[in-house]
């Protein structure tokens, strides 16, 4: 650990997630979500959007929840999407949020609006960190030169800071000087990795996220791999080289060009792959050879220590000898809260009901909820016919509809029957 661990502590901002399994009722029935949709102001009807789809937003601070429901088969798709570090904070985010307050945040979010967390498929993902770089931040900055191959492009913050970033066909990478574009005193670096397409993170070996994997310790050590390689992915120069006093001309040409990013992407066009990675790995020799410290690394390990710090910073941790030890008690002290079920069909609340309840039990709740198992089973033969066939039960037809295609259950086909017999699927 070293001693520059301090600033603003941030591992995951913005979020957007896709809630799958949910009622839209549950949440239309929250007394603390107003829906609003577009209204014709002349007519007062409900102004539908295209492809006859019917969206409704709700705000939770400062997060925003979206139903979208189609018209004619009754489909719905909710997404919610905003930073969760500022809805945990009033919507600010300068201060710390380590890995026990992404836990406890994400518990209050689906306790209060009833949501199972393994229902909350991330799409897009923000996470990265601020460090206390051990060189001006500015200097930091100015020494990256391109990621990949590719050019950086500038954000000034006021004439005080700025930004750069690289934006690729998945993801984008962020560094730019925190301190200067919030007037802070101190110097602050912040790297971040916007994931754009979780198929990025998939092809490095991070399955399918939920929300639950987000209060797993263990997930948050592969995107600490995910922030290293990008930081390996950079080109860096170093402005503390001092050329007036390399003597050797062709060391110093070669250090002044490969300081220009445009030097290497001509370079890239003009030259073999093996002659243009031949002349990086001789730039980087001559950047360690007359830079007065290995920038490159320096920032690794200051990133890999603070990215450390916050998965381990809880105050409840005992005092041990053993690291293994406290790299698991996070998830032993985070609160565990039992979270409500509802019927897949209506949204009324089952918690009451056996654990394995996926619908109104008539016997518990009335004849009147008899109907909701009824609305997942009673397909249509021509319907039945879009779902495999080998061992079809219609009481188990939610293996074929999970995860996009299970409010499909609460479509009334009746309503599209038409004047052609059919017969129900045998057993």
């Amino acid at each position: 650990m070293t001693k520059h661990i301090g600033g603003t502590n941030i591992m995951i901002d913005y979020i957007h997630l896709e809630i799958i399994k949910t009622a839209p009722e549950i949440m239309t029935a929250n007394t603390l979500l107003t829906f609003s949709s577009m209204v014709n102001i002349d007519t007062g009807e409900i102004i539908q959007q295209r492809h006859g789809y019917l969206n409704q937003m709700a705000m939770f601070r400062n997060l925003k929840i979206e139903i979208s429901t189609n018209l004619k088969t009754n489909y719905s798709t909710i997404n919610l999407t905003g930073s969760i570090h500022k809805f945990a904070q009033d919507n600010t985010n300068h201060q710390d949020f380590n890995f026990v307050n992404i836990t406890d945040t994400i518990n209050e979010l689906c306790n209060t609006l009833h949501l199972n967390p393994i229902n909350c498929i991330l799409h897009h993902l923000e996470f990265g960190l601020n460090i206390n770089p051990l060189h001006n931040t500015s200097d930091v900055l100015n020494s990256i030169i391109l990621c990949k191959g590719i050019d950086y492009e500038k954000k000034e913050f006021k004439n005080t800071g700025y930004l750069k970033s690289f934006e690729f066909s998945q993801y984008k990478i962020k560094i730019y000087d925190k301190g200067k574009q919030y007037d802070l005193t101190n110097n602050l670096l912040r790297f971040e990795v916007k994931v754009c397409r979780m198929q990025y993170l998939q092809l490095r070996g991070i399955k399918r996220t939920t929300l639950d994997d987000l209060m797993n310790v263990t997930y948050y050590t592969k995107l600490l791999k995910v922030i290293i390689s990008n930081i390996d992915n950079i080109l860096f120069y170093d402005y503390r080289i001092e050329q007036m006093k390399i003597t050797n001309q062709i060391d110093l040409l070669a250090l002044i060009k490969g300081s220009n990013p445009r030097y290497w992407i001509k370079l890239d066009k003009d030259v073999s792959s093996n002659t243009y990675y031949k002349k990086l790995t001789e730039f980087k020799k001559l950047v360690s050879r007359y830079a007065p410290s290995n920038l490159h690394d320096e920032l690794k390990q200051i990133v890999s220590d603070k990215w450390n710090y916050l998965l381990n910073d809880c105050t409840n941790l005992p005092n041990v000898q053993k690291s293994d030890v406290v790299q698991i008690y996070p998830n032993i002290v985070c609160k565990v809260i039992q979270l409500p079920k509802y019927c897949l069909t209506c949204g009324k609340d089952i918690s009451h009901q056996r654990n394995n309840s996926k619908y109104c039990r008539f016997k518990i709740n009335g004849k009147e909820n008899k109907d909701c198992k009824n609305h997942a089973t009673n397909f249509f033969e021509h319907d039945l016919r879009l779902y495999p066939k080998h061992q079809l039960h219609l009481l188990e037809i939610d293996n074929y509809l999970q995860p996009e295609l299970l409010r499909l259950k609460q479509i009334e086909f009746k309503k599209y029957r038409n004047n052609n017999t059919w017969q129900h699927q045998k057993h």
